[in-house]
This record gives C-alpha cells, structure tokens and sequence, in this order.
C-alpha cells in the first residue's frame, strides 16, 4: 500500500484520516491487508493518483466499451524485413490510451522499446507467450515508466479495463496480417500458423528435383 500511494506509514494513517481511504479488511501475521476492489475504487473516486503513474491493475472498471484506433506492425529499424512486434491501440471509457503489444515469434524483449514506437500512452502492456492459472502473460508498464522491467498483471485485468473481451493470439498464430486486420467484433478464423522452421529452402531444394524422386518426396513430406 505504501509503495503503490508513495507514502510512508505515517502517511498512510494520514490517508485514512483526511482523505477517506478505507481502513484495513483485516490483519494476518504479515501486518494489515486491504481489499484490491476497494483500494481501486477509492483510487477512482478520489482521484488520488493519476492513471498514468498506475499499473493497469490499478485502474477503474471500463463503464463502457473501449473505441478500438487499430494496429500496426513495428520495427526496430525501418530495414528490418519483418516486423518485431504489432501494436494494438485501444481508448478506453475514462479517455485513457492503451498500447497492447504483440511480440512476434523470436522477438521476446521488446517492451523497451514500447515508448519509442508509441509515446505519450497512459499504459503499456506486453503479452508474452507463457501461460498461467490467470491467463496469459501480460507485462505492464505505466505511462510514466522511463526504464525498468514490466510487472504481472492479470489477463482479466486488461477485458476488465476495455469493457470487452480481449482477444489473443498465441505464439504460433502472431502473424503480423491477423492482428492488424482484426477488429472488435470479429469471429475467430482459420489459419495455417507461423512455421517453427523456414520451409523455404526445403521447397527450393525439392523443385531441382522430379516429381516422385526421394529428395523430393522427403522435402515436401517435412515442409508440410
């Protein structure tokens, strides 16, 4: 509580006695505990900490859905031939700017370079490849984070913020053309994935051979 408010004990106690901040839910042998819904809503309510300088956990429920501005793919370099990353860009019910981030296949680390290719959002989320009991991984940053590391946020966080369900694509199904193309409202579609492997040079090594040779047979058989 004191790191999230940027207060110390005293300051806390002074919160609770002229700013209404809700006492403590209860206590264990680690000290006092709050409720997270209330906190957040307090938060809210009074203002206190502009989103911005919150993790996305933090903020208020979405009161509508978000107007989704669309996506685009980035780079690290404009000479790059593939994208690193495809950027979402959603505005959600309290005017805030959310930036959800897609590294693509080979691309984990990209979060630093969140505010390079998107400045001046309210929040930045990266969702990784892993997945655990609350979802996917997603890695937050707020909208004043200069450096430093993302922190956990949960899956349900983000619907509950866009005021919709959020869509996913797994690793193997980032392709830059499904996320740039999608839009709220969309039905899931079909497709054939990103392949672990270059199947290029397999292709180009089976047609300098006949139909029916073994090198032929044994390139496509593995490409496809």
């Amino acid at each position: 509580m004191c790191k999230l408010l940027e207060v110390d004990a005293k300051g806390l106690a002074k919160l609770m006695r002229r700013r209404g901040l809700p006492a403590p839910a209860d206590s264990d042998e680690y000290g006092p505990f709050w409720s997270i819904t209330t906190v957040r809503g307090w938060i809210t309510a009074t203002g206190y900490r502009p989103l911005q300088s919150l993790l996305l956990g933090w903020w208020p429920d979405a009161d509508r859905p978000a107007d989704y501005w669309g996506a685009e793919p980035v780079r690290y370099l404009r000479t790059d031939p593939a994208p690193a990353a495809v950027l979402q860009h959603w505005r959600t019910s309290s005017g805030a700017a959310v930036v959800v981030c897609w590294p693509m296949p080979g691309h984990v680390h990209v979060g630093h370079y969140l505010r390079e290719w998107a400045a001046d959002a309210h929040a930045y989320l990266t969702i990784g490849t892993g997945w655990g009991i609350d979802g996917p991984d997603v890695w937050a940053r707020r909208g004043d984070q200069t450096s430093g590391d993302g922190a956990d946020i949960e899956w349900a966080d983000l619907a509950r913020v866009l005021g919709q369900p959020a869509p996913f694509w797994p690793d193997r199904l980032r392709h830059p053309d499904l996320i740039t193309t999608w839009k709220p409202g969309d039905p899931p579609v079909r497709h054939h994935g990103v392949p672990v492997v270059d199947i290029d040079p397999l292709l180009r090594m089976a047609v300098l051979y006949p139909v029916g040779h073994p090198v032929h047979k044994t390139m496509i058989h593995y490409a496809q």
